[in-house]
């Protein structure tokens, strides 16, 4: 008689096999978008791209590069503060990228409603915003295990 123990196990092993065949799915057709949407902006329509970046965003909350993408069509349908807005989001996931930290500077430089500050000068949120969450969440595991 089979036990309810390899029954189980063969039930999240069953259930694990359809989770990875639909992720690998929709990670074809994620692709796919991001190539069409890669192709939109490369033919300067921005609109276009944006839509898809957009619908995607929506599925992978968490990808910088959507928030990056984003960033770079705002900005060249010069709609400066959503721009700046979506480098931020970017820089949270990656906060000393070169690539975002540059455009974000540009496009803070290009605002008009812009206020000088005074970032260089140390501050506890300078320290905050020079590493991503998941660094602070990495340091809190170990203090927390050790």
């Amino acid at each position: 008689m089979v036990s309810k123990r390899y029954i189980f196990i063969f039930c999240l092993v069953g259930f694990f096999a359809c989770l990875c065949v639909s992720l690998k799915a929709s990670s074809n057709n994620s692709s796919i978008e991001l190539r069409n949407a890669a192709e939109f902006y490369k033919n300067k329509q921005y609109t276009q791209a944006l839509d898809i970046y957009e619908k995607l965003l929506v599925k992978k909350p968490r990808s910088y590069g959507l928030y990056y993408n984003i960033g770079n069509i705002y900005f060249q349908l010069n709609n400066i503060g959503k721009s700046v807005y979506f480098y931020k989001r970017a820089q949270q996931y990656f906060p000393r990228d070169k690539e975002i930290l540059g455009n974000l500077k540009i496009a803070i430089s290009k605002r008009i409603d812009s206020i000088n500050s005074d970032s260089d000068n140390f501050s506890f949120l300078n320290v905050i915003n020079y590493f991503s969450m998941n660094e602070f969440y990495i340091v809190f595991l170990i203090f927390l295990t050790g």
